[in-house]
């Protein structure tokens, strides 16, 4: 019997000399945006003129080597203006920048001609890096313009450059990109990355350094998309047990005598049960979740974060409240086998999206407006995002839950 297998490298890169990926540094990376329009609502610096004044033709005669343009005969004129930088910031992991490169093509000819362009994302390290760590950075910055755009964005093309002459073109890597597919869609990005108020929130973004693990975890869930499962819903309740205190601390705040007590009732415990390892567990692991915040004070600490944006968009908090509830009994039920009474695990497993969709939206918004996003950022030109899909859900399904409920209390 024989087994075949393929065997994949971490990293494959191509350059004039031989790069050692644990000593060799490097202090810049860039990647080709692949279907940049997904970032950007309206771009202005490429377009037509259709029937040029009179003025326009007159300067364009006046050019050299140019053919002779007539009003009358009504040309058309494409053209870029010759706005190459999109946007550029300095953040903790570097100078992020976004650029426009174009060419052109065709001309001479009945087959007319095409102005062409590709969209560079490039990060300057502040100190240099180890290949490793410049793809971990550039790949920060993907996963949240994968988040912006909402879908159809990829990074391909990359390249790593030591600061000399050396550039070094990675051919594959372990990380993931996106999905390299050509869309025709128009882009429905949360903030256009051309505007005015992107680069600070860039900034602000990035400045959070101990959410990267509870932003990945996000990810995960978000990039899946429309495929929903219990995994999704507990990776989506367990982002705010991860997601870092603003007390600097996950441990309640007890007064004097609650502490004196409980450290009373834990020797006791370790005393008459001393022989009883699995009982003395369990009880002693009871006290300790007496003494951290909970699941349901440590959404509640996100949602205080976007009460007036979710007021503005006509929820109840009351109604935030009741699903907050029952979805984290669903998710309990997923990890514990917690019993649940209000609904039938039929029922649970049908509002399974809801509270998925839920728990994802909270932490996003909240996230979002923390770093400056605002919701006059919220255009006709964006609605159909997929956070705005699941704000528009929760509100459709909230009715539908709380009916549920109310029947089954019958």
């Amino acid at each position: 019997m024989t087994y075949s297998n393929t065997i994949q490298p971490h990293i494959a890169l191509t350059g004039k000399k031989r790069v050692e990926p644990d000593s060799d540094k490097f202090c810049s990376i860039s990647l080709v945006v692949g279907n940049s329009h997904a970032l950007l609502r309206r771009f202005t610096s490429f377009g037509y003129i259709s029937f040029p004044d009179d003025g326009l033709v007159s300067q364009l005669n006046a050019q050299e080597h140019a053919p002779l343009f007539a009003a009358q005969h009504n040309p058309t004129l494409a053209y870029f203006n010759g706005d190459f930088d999109i946007f550029s910031q300095n953040t903790k992991l570097g100078v992020i920048s976004a650029s426009n490169h174009i060419s052109v093509g065709d001309g001479f000819s009945s087959d007319g001609v095409s102005i062409r362009n590709k969209v560079e994302l490039t990060v300057k390290f502040h100190t240099s890096k180890t290949l490793n760590e410049a793809l971990n950075i550039a790949h920060k910055v993907s996963l949240l313009l994968r988040f912006i755009a909402g879908e159809n964005v990829f990074f391909k093309d990359m390249l790593v450059s030591d600061g000399s002459e050396n550039n070094f073109q990675l051919l594959y890597n372990t990380y993931s990109w996106g999905e390299d597919l050509d869309s025709t869609k128009s882009g429905n990005p949360l903030i256009d990355i051309s505007s005015e108020d992107f680069p600070q929130f860039l900034d602000s973004w990035f400045s959070h350094v101990d959410r990267d693990i509870v932003r990945y975890s996000f990810y995960d869930g978000f990039l899946k998309g429309r495929s929903y499962s219990s995994d999704r819903l507990i990776n989506a309740a367990n982002i705010f047990d991860i997601f870092p205190s603003s007390t600097g601390s996950s441990k309640k705040v007890l007064k004097q005598e609650e502490t004196e007590t409980l450290e009373r009732l834990k020797q006791h415990i370790k005393k008459e049960f001393s022989e009883l390892d699995d009982i003395k567990c369990s009880l002693l692991n009871s006290i300790g979740f007496l003494t951290r915040t909970s699941l349901k004070e440590r959404v509640n600490e996100r949602i205080t974060v976007i009460e007036n944006y979710l007021e503005s968009r006509g929820f109840d908090l009351d109604d935030i409240d009741f699903v907050l509830r029952l979805a984290i009994k669903a998710r309990n039920y997923h990890v514990h086998g917690s019993e649940f009474k209000q609904l039938t695990l039929r029922q649970m497993y049908d509002f399974q999206i809801l509270f998925t969709c839920f728990f994802e939206f909270i932490y996003a918004i909240s996230e979002l407006i923390e770093c400056g996003w605002r919701e006059s950022h919220i255009s006709h030109l964006n609605t159909r995002h997929p956070v705005f899909d699941s704000e528009r859900y929760l509100k459709s399904e909230i009715t539908a839950l709380k009916e549920t409920v109310k029947y089954n209390q019958k």
